[in-house]
């Protein structure tokens, strides 16, 4: 009966922490207790690789010279894993303008 109630009390805490999501509490900033603050969301990468304020066929240009090629620096590398390759590319398909 011991051992239910404990992993009934980890399954609970473990669904709180799931749907609640990542979360700070005041007093991790020094405020009075109770209450969350969400902790903000990391942007997800965006397609437009020029810069101009539109993901279009310039972009989708820039990425396709760039195919294959590895590095840190390439504009064309959407998602930042080092490699300008079809996971950049749907990236750049699903934000198009």
């Amino acid at each position: 009966m011991k051992n239910t109630k404990i992993l009934l009390s980890l399954f609970i805490f473990a669904s709180v922490l799931f749907f609640a999501g990542p979360m700070i509490t005041h007093a991790q900033y020094g405020g009075g207790g109770g209450g969350f603050i969400p902790v903000p969301v990391p942007p997800i990468p965006h397609a437009d690789v020029n810069n101009d304020g539109v993901i279009n066929e310039y972009d989708f240009s820039i990425l396709m010279s760039q195919w294959g090629q590895t590095g840190n620096n390439l504009s064309g590398d959407i998602n930042h894993d080092g490699v300008v390759n079809e996971y950049d590319l749907s990236i750049l398909m699903a934000d198009w303008s």
